[in-house]
C-alpha cells in the first residue's frame, strides 16, 4: 500500500491567531492615524491663529502713530529700513570675508592686519609666514577661494636678514585682493 503525502497544502500556522494579530495591528494603525490627523488639525488651527495675530500687528504697526504726520512717518520708516539693510550688509560681508580667509589660510600663516576697503572692494592682508612655500600655498589657496579675486603679493620682507635680536623669524608679507561682498 502506497500513500502520497502532499506537504504543499499543509498549513503550518494558526490562521485564527494570525487574523487576531492582523486585526490588532490594523486597529492600532487606525488609532494612530486618527491621533496624527487630530494633531495636524490642531497645528493648522494654531497656525491660522498666529497668522491672524501677525496680520493684526502688521496693520497696527503700518499705521502712523497718532500725533505724527504721514510724511514724517514715511520718511522715518525709509530711514530705518535703509539703516537696517546697511547694518545687515556689513555684518554678513565681514563674516563671509573672515570665513573665506579661514578656509584659505594654511597652518604656519599669521595675519597681523586685515584691512577691508569698501570703496574699492579690496582687502589688504598683512602677516607673517615661516617660508616662501607657505606664502605661495597661501596665494594659491586665496586664488581658488570663492568671492576672492586677483590676490596680488605687494611686498615681502625677510626678518632674518635684518639681524634684529628679539624679532620673530619669518617673512613678512602684504597681499592685496579683490573681494565680492555678498
Amino acid at each position: 500500500m502506497q500513500t502520497a503525502i502532499n506537504l504543499a497544502t499543509r498549513r503550518y500556522y494558526n490562521r485564527r491567531l494570525l487574523r487576531g494579530w492582523l486585526l490588532c495591528l490594523l486597529a492600532l494603525l487606525l488609532l494612530l492615524s486618527i491621533l496624527g490627523a487630530r494633531q495636524l488639525i490642531g497645528y493648522r488651527a494654531e497656525s491660522y491663529k498666529l497668522a491672524a495675530a501677525i496680520s493684526a500687528l502688521d496693520k497696527r504697526l503700518a499705521a502712523p502713530p497718532s500725533g505724527v504726520a504721514e510724511k514724517e512717518f514715511s520718511l522715518h520708516s525709509r530711514q530705518v529700513a535703509s539703516l537696517n539693510s546697511i547694518l545687515a550688509q556689513r555684518r554678513s560681508s565681514r563674516r563671509a570675508l573672515l570665513d573665506a580667509l579661514e578656509q584659505a589660510t594654511p597652518n604656519g600663516v599669521a595675519y597681523t592686519a586685515i584691512v577691508p576697503d569698501p570703496k574699492d572692494k579690496t582687502v589688504k592682508l598683512e602677516g607673517r609666514v615661516r617660508s616662501l612655500a607657505l606664502l605661495s600655498d597661501l596665494l594659491e589657496r586665496l586664488g581658488n577661494t570663492g568671492g576672492i579675486k586677483t590676490p596680488t603679493l605687494l611686498s615681502t620682507d625677510d626678518n632674518a636678514q635684518h639681524g634684529m635680536p628679539g624679532a620673530p623669524a619669518g617673512i613678512r608679507f602684504v597681499i592685496s585682493l579683490g573681494w565680492d561682498t555678498p
